[in-house]
């Protein structure tokens, strides 16, 4: 047809792409500076662990703690992966800015749509490319991917993983198991959050080759979970010797993260503010800790912090044991959590982005438009969520359901009372992958052909 040839309109997929693309340039050029510097108070407020380390390896070539000079060179709070993965972004730059680590999350974050989109595009027409911009325009996802926080490299590790562990189901090879296996080892080198599945994974590979084979399957599964054991205790193995090595024992975090983790929990348990994170209270308990193991131990002082460290974890441990427990405030501290892990949209992260966490009076119409935003697309994608699980119990795809449904409980679990969006990230892939059935659902019951009112007027003859 020479000048006057037909082009073919944009596929859904690039127009999704191209979209993503603008929303993540508009993010930089409009997101509060700090977030993207070093010494940012936005970055210093998301980044607890992971620029220490970065700073030891490039500083010092080791996996040391410049926060803590005092401390033993070896001794870690905190796995390492995520610092390594900083360190290599700001190599990138010179260390300049993170500008580096925000498009590598903002590339991992695309990462865990297409593997979402590669798990829907099997199922009906179309529905990958609907997962996949749930996935990459969700503000709890973005606002994570442009935030010097470890959640999005750990949830990319962890949807890998559970993809693996659906093929597993479908397929049941060594070599998937292995692969599963090593991939979840790695994402508890970022955030040791998945480390209680750990010992029940042979089960996990029998539910899996079962759901999806049938019951005959139950010994391969066996198998391959045995093998899976071995390969992430294989991965873990070095950075547990490096913990022992450091006097800490074979454990993925430090005692210094474990009993803050356990300090935390119990702020979020006081009668007077039960479910709302009482900083006032949990100020008070370090401070009583600090002068109850001052007095216990004359020593304290000439303690190096690793030993400090373990006094304050067993006093915690004790303290915990002794905790007065209320079923009431237990209760309301539980829902609450709840609530913040499903409902919340990200808004506290989104208003911190973009410099006005806090701080409604200095643009109300923004402010509150990223929180309406923010909470409605969890709500409704939530509501989603629920059809998409009747639409796979229709179906029947128990693989399917027992792995998102599987993931999606033990992280809401493991967050106790801490229940917040953030955490959630670690699970959205297989929420939206739930929301996308929902949005099948939602159609089917549109399709359906409906009476005419003459039929409705005039009832059977």
């Amino acid at each position: 047809m020479g000048f006057w040839k037909v082009t073919r309109a944009p596929s859904a997929l690039v127009l999704i792409l191209a979209f993503f693309a603008a929303a993540n340039a508009l993010i930089v050029i409009f997101a509060d500076s700090s977030c993207h510097q070093i010494d940012g108070a936005c970055a210093r407020q998301h980044d607890i662990y992971a620029s220490p380390t970065a700073r030891s390896l490039l500083e010092d070539g080791r996996l040391g703690d410049p926060t803590n000079p005092d401390a033993p060179w070896t001794y870690r709070q905190w796995p390492p992966i995520s610092g390594l993965v900083m360190a290599v972004a700001l190599l990138t730059n010179g260390g300049q800015d993170l500008y580096p680590l925000v498009a590598l999350q903002v590339l991992m974050l695309l990462a865990m749509g297409f593997l979402v989109r590669g798990v829907l595009s099997g199922h009906s027409k179309g529905l990958g490319d609907v997962g996949l911009a749930m996935v990459i325009f969700n503000p709890n996802a973005l606002a994570g991917a442009h935030l010097p926080a470890n959640e999005t490299l750990c949830a990319l590790l962890l949807t890998t993983s559970f993809v693996l562990l659906y093929r597993y189901g479908l397929r049941r090879t060594a070599g998937l198991a292995a692969a599963c296996a090593a991939v979840l080892a790695l994402s508890l080198l970022v955030r040791p959050t998945g480390q209680f599945l750990i010992p029940p994974m042979p089960l996990i590979f029998v539910l899996a080759a079962t759901t999806g084979g049938g019951a005959t399957q139950w010994r391969a599964g066996l198998r391959h979970g045995v093998v899976a054991l071995g390969v992430t205790l294989a991965v873990l193995a070095p950075w547990l010797a490096f913990q022992v090595n450091a006097g800490v024992g074979p454990r993925i975090a430090g005692p210094s993260a474990e009993q803050l983790h356990m300090a935390f929990n119990l702020s979020y348990l006081t009668a007077e503010m039960p479910g709302e994170g009482n900083g006032p209270w949990r100020q008070g308990f370090q401070a009583e800790q600090l002068t109850e193991l001052q007095r216990t131990h004359p020593d304290w002082d000439a303690l190096n912090v690793v030993q400090q460290d373990f006094l304050r974890l067993d006093h915690a441990r004790s303290y915990l044991l002794s905790f007065p427990f209320d079923a009431r405030t237990f209760g309301i501290a539980f829902a609450k959590s709840t609530i913040r892990f499903f409902v919340s949209g990200g808004e506290g992260e989104i208003h911190s982005l973009f410099g006005m966490e806090g701080n409604p009076a200095a643009n109300p119409a923004a402010f509150w438009s990223i929180k309406v935003t923010a909470i409605g697309y969890a709500l409704i994608l939530r509501v989603l969520g629920l059809l998409g699980l009747w639409m796979l119990f229709v179906r029947r795809d128990w693989l399917l359901l027992l792995t998102c449904t599987g993931m999606i409980v033990y992280f809401w679990l493991t967050s106790l009372a801490l229940g917040k969006p953030r955490f959630r990230l670690m699970v959205e892939p297989e929420l939206m992958i739930l929301a996308a059935f929902g949005v099948v659902a939602v159609l089917s019951l549109l399709a359906r052909p409906r009476p005419s009112l003459l039929a409705l007027s005039t009832g059977p003859r």
